[in-house]
């Protein structure tokens, strides 16, 4: 796992964010992205990251689509979490990462509560490059735009950037 959260980290910095590493015993978050301004300045706007790292996480679809099967305990945790969450998964034989916003990949993939494993898949053209910094953005920016409080006591909605149950409002 050492060796993808290393190359993740590097791909982080090219970004031009920065990656906080969580503590070894971590449950369901690898580190903490904190997205910056123009000039490279921390602006306190996070994304939690969870890694998962090895040539035994490369399994796919009949649609070629990276699978990555969550327990039901880090689907409730990520789902639940108040941070985006973005799934990363390195495969040493190739050098690649590939990623997906969980946040927006389980609004638009309900739980099938037969299975004992909620399986994410990930498109193959969703890899990690730093080019990824740009749907990073978004991905904070949704969540960010999602709750505006307007006065003490009184919160408001943005509905152009609000997802719910799979819905996206315009």
């Amino acid at each position: 796992e050492d060796l993808g959260i290393a190359e993740i980290q590097k791909i982080v910095a090219e970004m031009g964010l920065y990656f906080r590493a969580q503590q070894k015993h971590d449950f369901g978050i690898d580190a903490h992205v904190e997205l910056s301004s123009q000039s490279g300045q921390a602006n306190g706007k996070l994304l939690g990251l969870q890694i998962k790292s090895g040539n035994s996480f490369y399994k796919t679809d009949r649609e070629n689509n990276i699978v990555y099967r969550a327990n039901l305990r880090h689907y409730e945790y990520w789902k639940n979490h108040t941070l985006p969450i973005i799934l990363a998964i390195y495969i040493p034989k190739f050098t690649t990462t590939w990623w997906v916003d969980l946040s927006s990949y389980f609004s638009h993939n309900p739980l099938d509560e037969s299975l004992k494993s909620y399986p994410i898949r990930i498109p193959r053209t969703q890899i990690l490059t730093k080019k990824s910094r740009q749907d990073w953005y978004k991905i904070s920016k949704l969540a960010l735009d999602a709750v505006d409080i307007v006065e003490k006591d009184e919160l408001w909605l943005r509905a152009e950037n609000f997802y719910q149950k799979g819905n996206k409002y315009r």
